[in-house]
């Protein structure tokens, strides 16, 4: 969701999953949007990608920036996330990098979950400012992250070949 948008970000996200009957809704904001593989930067605008994933076990959770400061091994994601490593076949993560020290979170979620693949990105802001938001289904977070695994019946890759 791109700056302009981000006072009324419930409202949005409200009415994407009602209207578009999305039963998990995951994301962040970011100064630049991607459509049809063209970067728009400095406009309005909503970026959505709506999957229909049949098979798929999905969950999504959202974590602290504190988390990762605390973090306790593996077993601490595990029970943070609700989500045991063999039940996702990878994860995608939106994450704020103004609050949260990611290289310190990466490691401690690696320490879980490698080899699963981890995909996502950093969120961003108004410009010039240090704060972004997350989403995850109505809620909008100022801090933190939103993990999304991927489950079941459907694989998660990135660019490569997937890892089964």
């Amino acid at each position: 969701m791109a700056p302009p948008y981000l006072d009324h970000a419930r409202e949005v996200l409200e009415v994407v999953r009602l209207h578009a009957r999305v039963p998990l809704l995951a994301g962040c904001s970011s100064h630049a949007l991607v459509a049809n593989g063209h970067e728009i930067e400095g406009e309005a605008g909503l970026a959505l990608g709506l999957y229909h994933l049949p098979g798929a076990e999905l969950h999504g959770f959202h974590f602290h920036a504190r988390d990762t400061e605390a973090d306790d091994g593996p077993n601490q994601w595990v029970r943070l996330s609700g989500v045991a490593p063999e039940r996702t076949r990878g994860w995608l993560v939106f994450a704020d990098p103004f609050h949260l020290r990611s290289d310190q979170w990466l490691r401690g979620w690696n320490s879980a979950y490698a080899p699963r693949p981890i995909l996502g990105g950093l969120a961003a802001g108004r410009e010039g400012e240090f704060a972004s938001q997350i989403y995850l289904n109505g809620q909008v977070f100022d801090e933190g992250g939103v993990g999304l695994a991927i489950g079941g019946a459907v694989a998660l890759a990135g660019l490569g070949r997937p890892r089964l």
